[in-house]
């Protein structure tokens, strides 16, 4: 009978050969036979717990044998029991130490219990005794990919492949260890390839969704997102995925239905929760949100990522009226507090995992803010402090005739604000005899200007890397002085700002505000656009480099001449352009717009639909209402246009009459380029570094008298500029003229390098 069962085991009908085995074991009850290979049986359908009972009943009346001890230890490997399952394991090979097989369970249990290294021997072994077991390669792989060595991993999987081409697992995880080996388009091609084998298998669904993400293709990747919805509707990790990527393109009506989709599919899920409350946030329906996020909180009171961004959330981008900006200022000072000392009490194991956030629209405040980013900087430091790196003080490599290392960490290294005012002019213009320059480039979207700054280092970095990636090779480098030119506009900047991974490390103007961490230990700004006291602003030593503080040189740019009536914009009247994102724009300046509107009479404000459309629409909504009160025609008036091209917007500017820079948070390469143009600019006498921007370019110029001292003022020189086209033509004239006085300036970068050479030294 036991031959018979056996057969219908081999043969897989296994309810043939249950029912047969237990035909055995009512007649002989202690049948080891029957009861080993009944629960072998009981494992492979599932009945994990049954399976144990039974072997070790087997065990129990005849001597264990290598292949029910290997059996034993499976059935404990799927009930999570893996030191029982090690032991089996274990006793088996002690018996038979050439059992293949064993040796790869081993392996597996191993890895199981966080032993990689000893997992790698174990699967070695198995590789040796068996070396045309693809199962063996393809878990040697997974090992080494969990050991760091992708390139050894790569070969594996491919060994595995080369024994079973249809080995879909396989083809997936070589695809993993591809985009860890920066091998993206061979990597897209492996996961598309499993998934031509498997169209219904998730894995391979998220992992080329991710690199297509990560790779800027977001279109692409909300398709294969959708593709895998489609396969598997109830995969909630596929929908998380398709609707953060519709967030990314700013698809976020399409994305707010897919976060509650999710909702509804798992309304006992945290992360869906959090995850609709971040869109809510980005749609600035700020009390929906925070509701969404405090759900999250409620239904995992452990865990900080829902707290820390329940507190970040507290700012809003755009206010409806004047009053909102101290209550919303004070409930973020308040929920700081509740922050700090929820983290003393529940340390988070992945600080990575919380700092997802930064209080980015604060800065858009005209408020010193030193005192609440004091406070969240030492949150910050705190945070990460498990993971901080170690750095000593190292012997002056100046000192020894070396050239000093410099490493700049920034996520904007493509055409973008912080690489045209400031990366861009240190990696040209820093003496390539005293400095070694390396870049660590945070995203992974390339353009011109990255395959620019590419070829002006030593050493350019763009990668997937995590957290730890980065630190790891910024450690490795052994830099002397580490530089964030924008702290605070992304979560992972801010994440190693908050390191210590150079001797000396120092933040500057890409995001013109102090950082409030003690981890920085100087803020490198410009004595042409920082007030009297500026040094109170900054919880860093204020270095203020001379003149403007950077190195500049104008693109030449093939202007396009607009169209005007495309656009909505009337050719008839003075077209004054508004040019600063919507965040930029607080209520209590609205007045100021509506006011040159009467002083003119006729005219148009020219603002610009941002690349998220519904931010936009709230500032146009409330610009509505100021024109309303002041019983002026806002249509008009106001007209929003698309963004334009480099070369339509220079076109635009070379159109237009005036530039009216925001207030309380200037434009530094919006008014360069207003300045190329030769339009005239109205700026503001700020309070602080970033609101003076504009205004400091102007008096570089020897332009004073456009940066008015007061609303009166900006008032009236808005009307003049836009009214008087004789004072206008003069002032076009006095900007060509001095202009050059912007450009190529090497005196900021002269005061760089003594200063990097001083620190270095100290």
């Amino acid at each position: 009978m036991l031959e018979f069962a056996l057969k219908h085991h081999r043969e897989g009908r296994l309810a043939d050969a249950e029912t047969i085995y237990n035909d055995i074991l009512r007649e002989d009850p202690k049948n080891p036979d029957a009861l080993h290979f009944l629960g072998l049986l009981a494992h492979q359908v599932g009945r994990h717990e049954d399976a144990v009972d039974l072997i070790e009943r087997a065990h129990r009346v005849a001597r264990p044998q290598p292949f029910s001890l290997n059996n034993l230890g499976m059935a404990y490997g799927a009930l999570g029991r893996h030191q029982d399952a090690k032991r089996c394991f274990s006793r088996a090979l002690a018996i038979k130490p050439d059992y293949a097989e064993a040796h790869n369970n081993l392996g597996a249990t191993l890895r199981n219990l966080a032993q990689p290294k000893e997992a790698e021997r174990a699967y070695r072994r198995a590789i040796a005794l068996k070396p045309e077991a693809p199962d063996a390669h393809y878990n040697l792989g997974n090992v080494l990919m969990d050991l760091g060595k992708p390139a050894e991993a790569e070969q594996s999987f491919r060994r595995a492949l080369a024994l079973k081409p249809s080995y879909v697992e396989a083809l997936n995880n070589l695809g993993a260890a591809l985009v860890r080996l920066g091998r993206h388009e061979d990597a897209e091609r492996s996961f598309r390839a499993a998934l031509s084998l498997e169209p219904r298998y998730i894995e391979a669904y998220h992992n080329l969704g991710n690199l297509l993400k990560d790779r800027g293709r977001l279109e692409d990747a909300v398709q294969v997102y959708s593709d895998g919805t489609a396969q598997q509707p109830d995969s909630v990790e596929t929908k998380i995925n398709l609707a953060n990527v519709l967030q990314h393109l700013g698809r976020l009506e399409e994305a707010e239905q897919a976060h509650r989709e999710i909702v509804k599919l798992a309304p006992g899920l945290p992360w869906s929760h959090y995850n609709l409350g971040c869109c809510l946030l980005k749609m600035d329906r700020t009390e929906e949100g925070l509701a969404s996020l405090s759900r999250a909180a409620s239904l995992k009171p452990d865990d900080a990522s829902a707290r820390w961004m329940l507190t970040m959330a507290q700012l809003p981008a755009i206010y409806d009226q004047e009053e909102d900006l101290a209550r919303r200022r004070a409930a973020f000072s308040h929920e700081l507090d509740k922050l700090d000392t929820f983290l003393r009490a529940n340390p988070p194991a992945d600080p990575a995992g919380v700092l997802l956030q930064t209080p980015f629209y604060l800065a858009y405040q005209e408020e010193n803010n030193r005192p609440l980013l004091a406070k969240y900087g030492e949150l910050c430091t705190a945070l990460m402090q498990p993971r901080r790196g170690k750095t000593g003080v190292r012997p002056s490599r100046s000192a020894r005739g070396e050239r000093i290392r410099l490493g700049i960490v920034s996520a904007h290294i493509k055409a973008h604000a912080v690489w045209e005012a400031l990366i861009k002019g240190w990696v040209r213009q820093l003496d390539p005899n005293r400095f070694d320059i390396r870049l660590f480039c945070l995203n992974l979207y390339s353009d011109h200007e990255t395959e620019l700054a590419r070829s002006l280092v030593s050493h350019f970095e763009q990668a997937p890397h995590n957290l730890a990636g980065w630190m790891g090779s910024m450690l490795e480098h052994e830099l002397d002085v580490l530089a964030y030119p924008e702290v605070g506009m992304d979560p992972l900047t801010t994440q190693l700002a908050s390191l210590r991974l150079a001797p000396v490390q120092f933040a500057s103007w890409g995001h013109p505000e102090t950082t409030g961490l003690p981890s920085i230990d100087y803020f490198v700004s410009a004595e042409g656009l920082e007030p009297r006291d500026a040094a109170a602003n900054y919880t860093e030593q204020l270095i203020a480099l001379p003149n403007l503080g950077c190195f500049y040189r104008p693109d030449s740019v093939n202007a396009s001449p607009p169209d005007l009536g495309a656009l909505g914009v009337r050719g008839d009247a003075p077209l004054l352009l508004c040019c600063g994102t919507p965040f930029k724009y607080l209520p209590q300046y609205d007045r100021t717009i509506t006011r040159i509107a009467r002083a003119l009479g006729s005219c148009q404000f020219v603002f610009f639909h941002y690349t998220n459309p519904l931010l936009s629409e709230k500032l146009k909504s409330r610009l509505g209402r100021a024109f309303e009160r002041a019983g002026l025609d806002f249509a008009r008036h106001v007209v929003f246009v698309p963004w334009q091209s480099r070369p339509h917007f220079h076109g635009l500017m070379r159109r237009a009459d005036v530039f009216l820079d925001t207030v309380g948070f200037s434009g530094f390469n919006t008014a360069m380029q207003a300045v190329e143009c030769g339009l005239p600019v109205v700026a503001s006498e700020g309070k602080f570094m970033r609101g003076r921007l504009a205004g400091g370019i102007l008096k570089r110029m020897g332009l004073p008298d456009l940066v008015a001292a007061s609303e009166d003022e900006y008032v009236v020189l808005a009307a003049k500029l836009a009214g008087d086209a004789g004072y206008r033509h003069e002032v076009r004239t006095r900007i060509e003229v001095s202009r050059a006085s912007l450009y190529e300036d090497r005196t900021p970068i002269k005061a760089l390098e003594d200063f990097l050479v001083q620190v270095t030294n100290r």
